[in-house]
């Protein structure tokens, strides 16, 4: 069984853990949208009805 030198193993978790954080920041980033989204919509249906 092939084992990775200590330092290896550290950029291995390095890289690991930076994808995670960008699996969040995208997951957070789509939230934000799909919030301002819905914002949009009901200003949007706000204004119509004003109108």
């Amino acid at each position: 069984m092939r084992t990775l030198s200590p330092h290896r193993y550290c950029e291995r978790s390095e890289a690991i853990q930076d994808l995670s954080a960008k699996a969040v920041w995208i997951a957070s980033s789509q939230g934000l949208l799909a919030m301002t989204e819905q914002e949009f919509i009901a200003v949007a249906q706000s204004h119509a009805q004003q109108n």
